[in-house]
């Protein structure tokens, strides 16, 4: 929830709101509203209305529209469509069109789109694109709209919106909020953009790269990398480091380091906050809320605290680091 909002939920569900909308959402479903616009959301499917735009979807499909586009989308599917570009899709299969580039997908792989950049993908991947793209994702997929761009998800996705947006996530999947760089994750994996970074996957894995590291990848692994850190990643787990920072990562776990903050984590649930920012989660449900929020958590959830406090690490826990901390590592 952001400063004047309020956001209920159903089972199973999330409910978004910004300063002057309200979302309801249903079992299973999510559904966004942005400043001026309405969204309706069907039995695991998420319908998005951008300004100018409407766009309807059909069951476990996701449609997005931009300014003047309008894309229509099948059955796990999705359509996207940017300012003169037209992008079919077809099941389990996400096509993205940015200005003019044309993107085809393949099976479990992970493309980058920048600005005249082609990235495609498939069923269980995810597509990213940065500055004027627009980025979705089948089930099991997340979507990333950075700007100007809404952002939904389907059943078991992560919606993620920038500066004046909300994001939340479901279960067994992390979402990441930094200053203008939106990183979300779906099952087993996780997302990071950067201002100018690419990053390709592998299966169920996922790498980030900025602009002068590199960083390789292990199946059900994800390596992150920032200007001149390197991180090493494990099965199943996360290594994060910024500046001048280290951070170890255990199995199953995930390590996010940001300048002033210290962040725990429990299994499979990782919740980050920047600046002065807590964010606060339910069972397997993780709420992020910016500025002046608080956050509480339950079971299988995690909290974050910022500043300089740091908290102890217990098996499938997080550690955060700061400039002068130090954190233990587990067991």
């Amino acid at each position: 929830m952001t400063e004047e909002a309020v956001s209920p939920s159903c089972s199973n569900a999330l409910q978004l709101m910004t300063e002057e909308a309200v979302s309801p959402s249903c079992s299973n479903s999510l559904q966004l509203v942005t400043e001026e616009t309405v969204s309706f959301s069907y039995s695991n499917a998420l319908q998005l209305m951008t300004e100018e735009a409407v766009s309807p979807s059909c069951s476990n499909a996701l449609q997005l529209m931009t300014e003047e586009a309008v894309s229509p989308s099948c059955s796990n599917a999705l359509l996207l469509m940017t300012e003169g570009a037209i992008s079919p899709s077809c099941s389990n299969a996400l096509q993205l069109m940015i200005e003019e580039a044309v993107c085809p997908s393949c099976s479990n792989a992970l493309q980058l789109m920048t600005e005249e950049a082609v990235s495609p993908s498939c069923s269980n991947a995810l597509l990213l694109v940065t500055e004027e793209a627009v980025s979705p994702s089948s089930s099991n997929a997340l979507q990333l709209v950075t700007e100007e761009v809404v952002s939904s998800l389907c059943s078991n996705a992560l919606q993620l919106m920038t500066e004046e947006a909300i994001s939340p996530l479901c279960s067994n999947a992390l979402q990441l909020i930094t200053e203008e760089a939106v990183s979300p994750l779906c099952s087993n994996a996780l997302q990071l953009i950067t201002e100018e970074a690419v990053s390709p996957s592998c299966s169920n894995a996922l790498l980030l790269m900025t602009e002068e590291a590199v960083s390789p990848s292990c199946s059900n692994a994800l390596q992150l990398m920032t200007e001149e850190a390197v991180s090493p990643s494990c099965s199943n787990s996360l290594q994060l480091m910024t500046e001048g920072s280290v951070s170890p990562s255990c199995s199953n776990s995930l390590q996010l380091m940001t300048e002033e903050s210290v962040s725990p984590s429990c299994s499979y649930a990782l919740l980050l906050m920047t600046e002065g920012a807590v964010s606060p989660s339910c069972s397997n449900a993780l709420q992020l809320m910016t500025e002046e929020a608080v956050s509480l958590l339950s079971s299988n959830a995690l909290q974050l605290m910022t500043e300089v406090i740091s908290l102890p690490c217990a098996l499938n826990d997080l550690q955060l680091m700061t400039e002068e901390a130090v954190s233990p590592s587990c067991n």
